[in-house]
């Protein structure tokens, strides 16, 4: 049916369906009027669904399914046979998340799974599945020659002096004074010979001035406790959480459901204001340090990159790269100076 293959959609379709048919039953013309072209309907388990509420955009999605042979998994699929609760509000709840797929791969759908709401994270409830996929697994016998990774050097406010003076050094100054003195070929081989041997003359310089930093697994990054986030406000998440999954398993206990959402408002309010503050602290102690203590300020600065808000990368057009490392490879007049001289 599908040129380019099956359909499986996941997500948000803020439709309530209830349990309205999504396919055509007793599809089955071949007695009336037979036409090898006409592809039936498979019949399909009905759905149970915790929402008997139907609405217009419920009616669309209907329409949809029937037309493009799109099946929903909602309330027919083990592990939701009762058609879960998807999204939860002050006002009810709702099924308006589904997973829908082609009745083609409908059979590959092994199970899904309509997880705890919590109420601290989302209106909704995640939903997952188990999806039977065939695939072959190509194994590449030949392997691959890795190189090991460069030598990382600890750099202080000493670093300096200590490099110049192992630049000086005899070993090292004859080094670069035979490369200083060497034709160097402008081709491939020869720009590669010229790197390697100025690249040896500095590391040889680092591992005499320099110590070299010890290499270390990385371990798993676990989240780092954000520092506005209290104890109390650590106990009315957990106590939210509690709250929305109880809501979850009696979505119809109205009192349950208003003191759930008043702690979610009193938990958001004083969560917005705690991390508010925070940052207003760490700008005015900036403005203080910023001519008093420049160390102390940037350092403030560094913690702030490792903030949880995102950073918005701005793209680079081809064009800027290009002039950028064309004025970057540019030769200098003091270097034409020095190498003339």
């Amino acid at each position: 049916m599908y040129d380019k293959g099956d359909i499986a959609l996941f997500g948000d379709f803020n439709a309530r369906v209830a349990v309205d048919v999504d396919f055509i039953p007793n599809d089955n013309c071949s007695k009336f009027m037979p036409d090898e072209h006409y592809i039936e309907d498979v019949p399909c388990t009905t759905r149970e669904s915790q929402d008997q509420v139907r609405c217009n955009r419920g009616k669309s999605l209907i329409d949809l399914c029937i037309q493009s042979r799109l099946r929903i998994l909602n309330g027919r699929t083990l592990g939701d046979f009762s058609g879960k609760f998807t999204a939860h509000c002050s006002l009810g709840s709702s099924v308006i998340d589904y997973i829908i797929g082609s009745e083609s791969i409908s059979h590959r759908f092994l199970c899904m799974k309509v997880h705890d709401f919590q109420r601290s994270i989302s209106n909704h409830c995640l939903l997952s599945c188990i999806l039977s996929v065939d695939f072959d697994e190509q194994v590449n016998s030949e392997t691959t020659k890795l190189f090991p990774l460069p030598l990382r050097y600890k750099w202080t406010d000493g670093s300096i002096s200590k490099f110049q003076e192992a630049l000086a050094c005899p070993s090292v100054a004859s080094k670069l004074e035979e490369f200083n003195n060497c034709n160097i070929s402008l081709d491939k081989n020869g720009i590669e010979k010229a790197v390697v041997d100025m690249n040896n003359c500095i590391l040889e310089a680092a591992n005499i001035s320099l110590k070299a930093r010890k290499g270390v697994m990385r371990k798993n990054n676990k989240k780092k406790k954000k520092p506005w986030f209290t104890p109390d406000l650590h106990e009315m998440k957990t106590s939210l959480d509690y709250l929305s999954k109880q809501l979850a398993f009696r979505p119809f206990d109205n009192q349950l459901r208003h003191k759930c959402f008043c702690l979610s408002k009193q938990y958001n309010k004083l969560r917005k204001e705690r991390r508010r503050n925070h940052f207003k602290d760490i700008v005015n102690k900036m403005k203080n340090l910023s001519t008093k203590n420049p160390k102390q300020f940037w350092e403030i600065v560094n913690t702030l990159k490792f903030c949880d808000s995102e950073k918005e990368e701005i793209p680079i057009t081809p064009s800027v790269l290009l002039d950028h490392f064309k004025e970057l490879n540019k030769v200098s007049e003091l270097s034409k100076y020095n190498y003339n001289s």
